[in-house]
């Protein structure tokens, strides 16, 4: 059977069901009215699978988001940005895995792959090469008030991803005149620096 003459039949189904909808009735035709109805949902989800690889930069964006710098770049900071920045709207999971399961439903349901795809190849090509940050005092300092000029989830990344470490961050602190302890943990002290640093940035704008 061809999909037109299959097309045809459906069509024709679906002409008598409209007709007759008030008068069907029975076991029979009601249990095979369910078997039908589980086949045809199985279906549609294939064709509609089939029809979204053909879109632009579908299979390319299925490759990246399953390829080895997915596996090791996309971390829960990491796919906030994304989702922020492909799609336009905050991310709420609190898992990297759900977080990448809701970015890939989203582009899918879309349909745009194409920007998920411009936006993955820069991002994974910066991963891979990030920009260093002097450890200098002016370079810190320069570094603290660009930080504390971008959005919340951005800043969570940077953090996360530029300055990896307690020593890291304890230096950035250092050169920002930020307040810590010895025994001050990494989350107290990305919400210090957090703090001061937005705070830094009003500053230097007011």
């Amino acid at each position: 059977m061809t999909y037109g003459e299959l097309s045809t039949r459906l069509e024709a189904v679906a002409a008598n069901l409209h007709k007759h909808e008030r008068t069907l009735e029975g076991q029979a035709l009601s249990k095979a009215t369910t078997t039908f109805a589980k086949a045809l949902g199985s279906y549609e989800k294939k064709l509609a699978d089939f029809l979204q690889g053909t879109a632009p930069g579908a299979r390319e964006f299925e490759d990246l988001i399953k390829s080895p710098q997915a596996k090791k770049h996309l971390t829960l900071p990491a796919l906030k940005v994304a989702f922020r920045q492909i799609l336009g709207q905050a991310l709420h999971e609190e898992t990297a895995a759900k977080a990448k399961a809701s970015l890939v439903k989203q582009v899918r349901a879309e349909g745009d792959f194409e920007s998920a795809v411009v936006y993955l190849k820069e991002f994974f090509f910066r991963a891979a090469s990030p920009l260093k940050v002097g450890e200098d005092k002016e370079s810190l300092q320069a570094e603290f008030l660009r930080l504390g000029g971008l959005p919340d989830d951005e800043l969570e990344f940077q953090l996360q991803h530029r300055f990896k470490t307690v020593g890291a961050l304890k230096k950035l602190a250092k050169a920002n005149a930020v307040n810590f302890t010895a025994t001050t943990s990494k989350p107290k002290l990305i919400e210090t620096i957090v703090h001061y640093a937005r705070r830094a940035h009003q500053n230097v704008g007011t």
